[in-house]
């Protein structure tokens, strides 16, 4: 038989070359490495959940006794109680001139800023030439009315004496010089009568004697003549009488009493003249003298303003620069910085000297901590300057309304301003500081408490998760008391020297309740106050909410509980220093499983 040598195989074009297979064998490695890297947790967890009942939770609380403080804990900063606001009382803006640095300590009187007055002190002259001009018109209407007022005086005495006078020639007329008339001319018509009667007596004595021839014919004619004169003498008087008493003495009466007349009208005339002249100067020295009032008012004005240029202290204190805010400034204002040069407004705000013997540190409240922050609760005031020298103080203040600005920013917080005035020497503060206020609302004694993450809310119910030395957890009805942000108090559900998980409830919703004395619980909602921000119970998923956990029964085993959000933003907010002390004061017996605080802390 023979045989045949094979020559060397050549490569086939499908045989894999070396960089091929060593490519495949890397696959099989990277895909053994990645069900090594997701099937090794999962065994460990599946592990981990068939070995429960022999492991303990990490997080748990030893429940124990001791004091817990209530309080509300809120940033604020540093205010005086009673600062001296200074504000520029020139009107429009004006440029500060010169300006004390900030920080001084100044006494009372003291310059502390010069406003610009060059445009102050050119209206001052130009109103001082515009008040004496006005002040001369008043003096000359002032020398006018009193001149018309002598002249009235004068018209007036004149005018009266004309009326007395007229009356006077009235009366002297009616009672003198009518009658005297009237027997002037009764005694000429009784002589003209005896006249006659003797013409006539001669006349018949002539006639006898003139026929006996003793007389001639021409002497008894002149005696008859005679006779007939006398005649005419008596009855021109007696026509003198009548014409006396119809004619003139009626009308000089008459003309004496229309002249009385007319003198007391002309007294009535210069008197309403010399009034209403009287009337118009004193309305023009009325107006002189308010204009000239009102120039020395302006230049007053002018005087008071370059006076209020210069800007000095009230009090002594220390000075402090206005902010923008607290300047009052509007929109489309320049929000320069406060220095020399920059300008103010009337009324703006330019230093404040704040008391810094009467400080105030102001805060805002939560409104779900309203109800528990009254007036005259004691509080304590850490300043972030002076950490090492805590205040006392007392809320002196609580606003009624919630903070208006606030609410604009976010209208779903609302928060209340409030007041804590400092007890003690506060020198050292300065305005403007941040500190810390916890305001103490209740102070508890030897009380049982657990961390708030230890208790949960179902309903109107509170419930917590024992940890029992067998392995076993126990879910209980738990009646609580007060809190603060860390702890509660526990009434009754609880006993010292419990162990409790820090993740709440285990079962969730189908919790072994373990009821006290056989009764069930009663506690009611109000019993809780309302939790501040950032420390609010956890509640309790209803049933039908997928939660992970063992739904058979009402106790689940060895399960490690999860950080809540608030936990975590609570330990990552810590610094390193405030996390050492947390590990140190991690309670005993837990393998370093405590939580922030450890028993007894107030806080």
């Amino acid at each position: 038989m023979t045989t045949r040598s094979n020559p060397s195989p050549t490569p086939s074009p499908n045989a894999p070359s070396s960089n091929a297979a060593r490519a495949g064998a890397r696959r099989r490695w990277i895909g053994l490495a990645v069900i090594a890297i997701i099937g090794l947790p999962l065994g460990i967890w599946m592990f981990s959940r068939n070995t429960a009942g022999s492991s303990s939770p990490e997080a748990t609380f030893l429940v124990t006794k001791g004091d817990l403080r209530v309080s509300v804990v809120e940033t604020g900063s540093i205010r005086s109680e009673k600062p001296v606001k200074i504000q520029s009382q020139l009107e429009g803006q004006n440029t500060i001139l010169k300006l004390i640095p900030e920080g001084t300590m100044v006494r009372e009187g003291d310059i502390i800023a010069e406003l610009d007055v060059s445009k102050l002190l050119e209206s001052k002259a130009q109103q001082e030439i515009t008040s004496e001009r006005a002040n001369a018109a008043w003096v000359q209407a002032q020398k006018t009315f009193d001149i018309q007022k002598s002249q009235n005086e004068s018209a007036i005495t004149t005018a009266t004496l004309d009326a007395e006078f007229a009356e006077k020639d009235l009366e002297k007329y009616a009672k003198g010089d009518a009658p005297q008339a009237i027997e002037q001319t009764q005694a000429e018509i009784q002589l003209a009568d005896q006249e006659l009667k003797r013409a006539k007596d001669r006349w018949e004595w002539s006639q006898k004697l003139q026929a006996k021839g003793f007389i001639s014919k021409s002497e008894l004619d002149a005696d008859k003549l005679a006779v007939t004169k006398c005649e005419l003498d008596l009855s021109i008087a007696n026509r003198k009488m009548d014409v006396l008493k119809t004619y003139t003495q009626p009308k000089d009466i008459r003309k004496l009493e229309a002249q009385a007349q007319e003198k007391n009208a002309e007294l009535e005339r210069v008197k309403q003249r010399g009034d209403a002249a009287l009337v118009n100067l004193d309305a023009d020295l009325k107006a002189k003298k308010a204009t000239a009032e009102l120039e020395k008012a302006r230049l007053d004005k002018w005087i008071d303003q370059i006076n209020k240029a210069t800007i000095k202290a009230p009090q002594a204190g220390m000075v402090v620069y206005a902010s923008n805010d607290s300047r009052g400034g509007g929109m489309g204002r320049n929000d320069q910085p406060l220095q020399e040069g920059a300008s103010v407004r009337e009324r703006e705000t330019i230093v404040t000297l704040p008391d810094i013997g009467h400080m105030i540190a102001d805060t805002k409240i939560h409104e779900s901590a309203l109800d528990r922050v009254k007036e005259g609760l004691d509080a304590i005031v850490s300043i972030d300057a002076l950490p090492k020298t805590p205040f006392r103080g007392r809320v002196t203040k609580v606003a009624l309304l919630p903070d208006t600005q606030q609410s604009w920013l976010n209208p779903d917080l609302k928060v209340y301003t409030t007041e804590v005035s400092l007890v003690g020497d506060t020198t050292m503060l300065r305005p403007g500081m941040s500190c810390s206020v916890e305001i103490i609302v209740e102070e508890l004694h030897d009380v049982l408490h657990v961390p708030i993450q230890a208790i949960v809310t179902k309903g109107k119910e509170h419930f917590g998760s024992v940890f029992h030395d067998d392995g076993t957890v126990e879910d209980r009805n738990v009646d609580i008391g007060t809190h603060n942000d860390k702890f509660v108090q526990v009434v009754a559900g609880l006993s010292e020297g419990e162990r409790v998980i820090l993740s709440g409830v285990q079962s969730r919703g189908e919790s072994k309740v373990s009821p006290r004395n056989g009764e069930p619980t009663s506690n009611k909602p109000d019993d809780l106050p309302p939790v501040p921000p950032g420390a609010r119970l956890p509640e309790v998923k209803a049933k039908s909410e997928p939660d992970g956990g063992d739904e058979s029964g009402g106790k689940r085993k060895g399960q490690r509980p999860a950080m809540t959000d608030e936990m975590r933003k609570r330990f990552e907010s810590m610094t390193p220093e405030e996390r050492e002390k947390m590990r140190n004061r991690r309670p005993q017996g837990q393998g370093g499983d405590g939580v922030p605080g450890g028993p007894g802390a107030h806080r």
